[in-house]
């Protein structure tokens, strides 16, 4: 019998760590929609796409965990389902504007950069895409490993960010050098492990 994290009872202190340090992330990203030059930097004439991105991508992120939760859903099956399309149509916007942003703004940094850029929203559209076909073929177990998947590339925003705000990182070389490097940490190496517990639960 499968043993991975979507059959297990979703810990409550798992939960409230996706939330606070969400949480914490989009507060900090806040300051982008005073509007201000100085605030929006490189994305000042995409400010109209930067905005739906972070404000959907704080829906997503904030969502997540309760989609995740095996006891709210049962308990709440409908609201699990509105949450549910709520997640899907807050990472189609975020990403959509996503898509757009890392195929402007990023190359301003570099084409590493922008890259790692085009290849994490594409894995996240992508993941979030088959979760959703999955339920809608009533394909549950799939439903659930796609959704895990999904939101970890959501979440990876969140660690991709707190991870180059740490003083020995940034002693690695300038932002420009090492973000990519980060950017890909931040969801290949949670995504490979998820799938070796899949592998090993079977």
């Amino acid at each position: 019998m499968n043993q991975s994290l979507i059959h297990r009872p979703f810990p409550i202190v798992t939960g409230l760590f996706l939330l606070g340090a969400s949480l914490y992330f989009i507060t900090h990203a806040a300051h982008f929609f005073s509007g201000a030059p100085g605030a929006l930097g490189k994305y000042l004439s995409f400010k109209w796409l930067l905005w739906p991105h972070i404000f959907f991508g704080a829906v997503s992120l904030l969502t997540g965990p309760f989609l995740l939760w095996e006891s709210f859903r049962n308990r709440y099956l409908k609201i699990h389902r509105s949450l549910g399309m709520a997640y899907v149509l807050a990472v189609a916007i975020s990403g959509t504007t996503a898509v757009v942003l890392s195929a402007t703004t990023a190359y301003q940094v570099n084409r590493p950069y922008a890259f790692s850029l085009h290849v994490w929203v594409a894995a996240w559209l992508f993941a979030t895409g088959f979760a959703f076909l999955m339920v809608k073929r009533r394909k549950l177990k799939l439903h659930k490993e796609w959704m895990v998947r999904s939101y970890l590339l959501t979440f990876a925003f969140v660690v991709s960010a707190l991870l180059l705000k740490l003083p020995f990182v940034q002693q690695l070389g300038s932002f420009e050098e090492i973000s990519p490097s980060f950017f890909w940490m931040g969801w290949v190496v949670p995504l490979f492990v998820y799938d070796v517990r899949l592998a090993m639960g079977k």
